[in-house]
């Protein structure tokens, strides 16, 4: 009985690995790997992922190259976070802006 058991193991374990489920986790904990990188990193685009000291000079690339602006950006104070927040929509939940 305990030969039929190991040589199931392998089965079972390789059909988690075909699952939707497994790979979604994959690609869930990749997407976290890649947001911790991008944090120790400079500010980058949203769009095309170049890299900029400032926030400010992501606002202007952005605005400029991929038509991407705050309407009425005198009232928003946290340009940081609004930036953060976005980060977090676009690659944590797969949302489009």
């Amino acid at each position: 009985m305990t030969n039929a058991t190991n040589l199931s193991v392998p089965r079972i374990l390789l059909n988690h690995l075909k699952s939707k489920k497994h790979k979604k986790k994959k690609v869930k904990k990749n997407l976290m790997n890649f947001l911790q990188k991008e944090n120790e990193l400079k500010e980058k685009c949203l769009f095309c992922r170049e890299s900029f000291e400032k926030v400010k000079e992501i606002m202007n690339h952005m605005q400029l190259e991929h038509s991407f602006f705050i309407p009425d950006e005198k009232f928003c104070f946290d340009k940081k976070g609004l930036m953060k927040y976005l980060k977090e929509k676009v690659f944590e939940e797969g949302v489009c802006i």
